[in-house]
């Protein structure tokens, strides 16, 4: 008898059935990995790509409001709404500096975030002196306010110094026509003509210094909402002109009494078109300023354009790696299943082969052989063959039976004899 297998069927049984749940743990490592690696990449999306995406529609809704509402403050009537439009600016560019900050703990980059840092700053500053400009332009607008009232006063202190010199010019000169009408000789007829003529002059020149003194206050007023320097210095022009004329006409009247005050009066008007009370000048400053205004509202829809250029680029950058963060899930999903399809598969074949070649050719085939010669020496046929191939269980037992059969037919044979 042989000795004891050391590698019997217990053994054998256990190796293949380890092979089998060594494949089954191989497609479990298989398909951690596979999911591993997906659930990494959707991780980066939903930390990095999903967040770069809010983060960059949050900066184009803040944008937007800006965009909407830099032309409101510009176009303020008052400072409250001027306070209003301000107050409304202030916020979505708070929530800009926040954004900014979450964009650069983000995977951004600090070259990116510093071209939005600078493009922001550009922003907030144009904001700054447009709002500056809106002070200037209310500053200017009650200046001119101010200014026009005191051309009034100066206007009623004209029109009561001019009126009653008018009105006195034209009783001397209907005095004199009178005068002269009823002289009785050719020489006091003569001197009252003289006189009629010296009257008829001066009031001719009262009633232009008239006539002129309200032209000047006329275009000194319209020239505080003239609405651009062409027509501010065609006014001006045509005002020194007025002023020319009435200068001559102030020199035919200085020897009449009240002439100096009427000069002082016409002085007082003519002070609104020059130095420093001079709505010219005011004027020409607040259209600079409405200039300087539209300039900025434009910068600034600019400078907000841009900032929706560079957070559309990045969204598209985001985008290609958000597509390639997924292509790559998708890759790694389609790898997944192919690797469990395949563990699966070998697996399958494997415990097909062993059950196929090794316990059902092998084990359940030498067993039935061995039945069969089992009950063939029972049923008293010495003679049959007993398969002793192997060095398991089942060769052990099939040299046992052949040990038997062989001591059977000796005893047979001693029985005999």
């Amino acid at each position: 008898m042989k000795p004891p297998s050391r590698f019997g069927i217990r053994e054998r049984l256990f190796l293949a059935f380890g092979v089998v749940a060594a494949m089954t743990v191989a497609a479990s490592v298989v398909g951690w990995i596979a999911f591993s690696g997906l659930g990494r990449n959707i991780e980066g999306i939903v930390n990095d790509n999903l967040p770069a995406f809010t983060l960059a529609a949050h900066l184009a809704e803040k944008g937007g409001v800006i965009a909407a509402t830099a032309p409101t403050l510009f176009t303020a009537a008052n400072e409250s709404e001027r306070a209003k439009a301000r107050e409304r600016l202030s916020q979505p560019m708070a929530d800009i500096q926040k954004i900014l900050a979450q964009m650069k703990r983000q995977h951004f980059g600090v070259a990116f975030s510093d071209i939005l840092s600078n493009r922001v700053d550009a922003l907030s500053s144009n904001i700054r002196i447009l709002d500056e400009a809106v002070r200037r332009r209310f500053w200017f607008a009650a200046r001119n306010r101010e200014l026009t009232e005191r051309l009034r006063w100066a206007h009623a202190d004209f029109l009561d110094e001019i009126e009653p010199l008018v009105g006195d010019a034209r009783f001397k000169v209907g005095l004199a026509i009178e005068r002269a009408a009823g002289a009785k000789s050719p020489l006091v007829a003569a001197n009252q003509n003289q006189v009629l003529q010296l009257e008829m002059r001066l009031r001719d020149a009262l009633s232009r210094i008239n006539a002129g003194g309200n032209l000047i206050v006329g275009l000194i007023a319209r020239a505080a909402s003239l609405a651009d320097n062409e027509a501010l210095n065609d006014a001006f022009l045509f005002l020194g002109e007025t002023s020319g004329r009435m200068a001559g006409d102030l020199e035919i009247l200085k020897e009449l009494s009240g002439a100096l005050s009427l000069k002082q009066a016409v002085d007082d008007v003519s002070s609104y078109s020059k130095g420093e009370t001079s709505l010219f000048n005011l004027r020409r400053d607040e259209l600079a300023t409405l200039k300087e205004g539209r300039r900025l509202l434009e910068e600034n829809r600019n400078l907000v354009a841009d900032l929706q250029r560079l957070i559309s680029s990045q969204v598209s950058t985001e985008n290609v790696a958000t597509l390639a963060a997924a292509e790559i899930s998708r890759s790694s999903i389609d790898q997944g299943k192919l690797l469990l399809i395949g563990a699966a598969l070998l697996s399958l074949l494997v415990a097909l082969l062993v059950v196929w070649l090794y316990v059902g050719r092998n084990l359940v085939h030498r067993i039935t052989a061995l039945d069969g010669s089992m009950r063939a020496i029972a049923a008293g046929d010495l003679e049959t063959d007993v398969a002793t191939g192997g060095s398991d269980e089942i060769s052990e037992m099939a040299e046992s039976l052949q040990t038997f059969r062989d001591t059977l037919v000796e005893t047979q044979a001693e029985l005999v004899q």
